[in-house]
């Protein structure tokens, strides 16, 4: 058998294969960017990225992810229980049972029990800036 073509026939090439190729992504943490078009993956670099590449390089850091969004719910639920109003007495509290001592009047400097606040007769903010004048 004779391996050359007849005359009227032609090559034809359409797909070669090349081995050995150097990924086309190098990156140390890549961030994927999905095209839903023409459904393909590439990372912020630019370069093309195999689909089986990019859901294995997303399980392999799926704690990390985890760990992130449980940091992320916990920081939101301090926002959501945080209350200006009450930190400083959050702030005496803590400094209440850490010791024996009693806070003193910032203006005659005399020690007073905290209890005692409670028998007190509260003023509104605004008075006390015009009295304070």
């Amino acid at each position: 058998m004779d391996s050359k073509l007849p005359e009227n026939v032609h090559r034809l090439e359409i797909l070669r294969v090349e081995r050995g190729m150097k990924k086309l992504c190098n990156c140390l943490n890549p961030k994927f960017v999905i095209d839903t078009s023409n459904r393909l993956i590439y990372c912020k670099c630019g370069a093309l990225v195999d689909p089986y590449d990019a859901l294995y390089e997303v399980a392999r850091h799926y704690e990390h992810i985890a760990e992130y969004t449980n940091h992320m719910i916990e920081t939101r639920k301090q926002i959501d229980n945080y209350k200006p109003r009450l930190v400083v007495i959050k702030e005496l509290e803590k400094q209440y049972s850490r010791s024996k001592l009693f806070p003193t009047c910032p203006i005659c400097e005399e020690g007073f029990d905290l209890k005692e606040l409670l028998h007190t007769v509260w003023v509104h903010p605004d008075y006390v800036k015009k009295a304070g004048s």
